[in-house]
């Protein structure tokens, strides 16, 4: 497959510093400016808003109960979720809603989805895993503010080396994660997925896509999982071509129930947002729901896209294991 490098880190930090240094009045500026953009999105049909919102007020709650400090206060509403979040988040709960489930798995989405699944389900058993020990020592502390933490169990390992039982879960998610797994790798993490579902169990996953398939090797440890490579890059992720889904998901799960594809209106501008918005301090992230709204849309399939994008599917276990 093709590999291309990017150099998405600065070397050398950003000697920027924020435009308002009084932290307070920033929260107050970004705060309201993130209000502003999320209600212009909203009333635009716009994606995701009702998950802006419940990060937002769960992050309130959390902090004059004093579980939460000033700093994550700050960062939890005028930045709670991060561009494709909107789409995902949107679409993944659509697919699963009619969906009855009693056993669940997240296997390392953004947080802030399983923990909407575990309180909208109601479910009181859900099984939270995470290859990254950092991470998942995060999400304990943010499950147990927003009051989850005993309704879930947390596993510090990647799928391929879990111990669940066969055809054990109803639903398993994925978002935004397969993508990381090293190519040698992700076919054995997804058959293992096959395994634990029950017959008539749901797969919900998304994946970066493209016209022609790639896997993007950064110039960064992103998640202190990968090894250097010869090169001096770590593998960082893989876009997915139609060919590629076929090969990975269709072939082992038939076709999707859902499906929808978000992706770039102009080549280039996922990257550049990209860029910006790991590298510069000023960068306007309070405003993320409405440059996700201005530059993305709607593709009915992959070969439609004239850069780069996400799609998100929802697969049933038609088969005994």
């Amino acid at each position: 497959m093709k590999k291309v490098y990017s150099n998405i880190f600065l070397e050398t930090p950003s000697k920027e510093i924020h435009r308002i240094k009084n932290l307070r009045l920033r929260f107050i500026i970004f705060f309201l400016k993130s209000l502003f953009y999320s209600i212009m999105v909203f009333f635009s049909n716009g994606l995701g808003i009702k998950f802006h919102f419940y990060i937002a007020i769960n992050s309130f709650i959390a902090f004059f109960k004093k579980k939460i400090n000033f700093n994550n206060l700050f960062f939890y509403t005028t930045n709670p979720l991060d561009s494709f979040r909107y789409f995902e988040f949107h679409y993944a709960f659509k697919f699963i809603r009619k969906i009855k489930v009693s056993s669940y798995l997240d296997i390392s989405s953004p947080r802030f989805l399983p923990s909407y699944i575990i309180q909208k389900k109601k479910l009181n058993n859900a099984c939270i895993l995470n290859p990254d020990q950092n991470d998942i020592i995060l999400t304990k502390e943010i499950y147990k503010w927003i009051g989850i933490q005993n309704r879930c169990n947390f596993y510090n390992d990647i799928i391929e080396n879990c111990q669940f039982n066969l055809n054990s879960f109803d639903l398993i998610s994925s978002i935004s994660v397969l993508e990381h797994i090293p190519p040698d790798n992700v076919i054995h993490a997804i058959k293992k997925i096959k395994t634990l579902l029950k017959s008539d169990g749901y797969f919900l996953v998304s994946v970066p896509v493209a016209k022609i398939a790639f896997d993007e090797y950064i110039n960064f440890n992103e998640y202190n999982l990968q090894e250097l490579s010869s090169d001096g890059y770590y593998f960082g992720q893989r876009f997915h071509d139609t060919n590629l889904i076929k090969e990975l998901f269709i072939d082992n799960f038939g076709l999707p129930v859902f499906s929808k594809i978000y992706g770039e209106k102009v080549n280039g501008f996922f990257n550049k947002n990209r860029f910006e918005k790991i590298n510069y301090i000023n960068y306007p992230c309070y405003k993320e729901s409405y440059i996700f709204y201005k530059n993305y849309k709607k593709y009915s399939n992959i070969d439609e896209l004239p850069g780069l994008g996400v799609a998100i599917y929802l697969f049933k276990n038609t088969s005994e294991n």
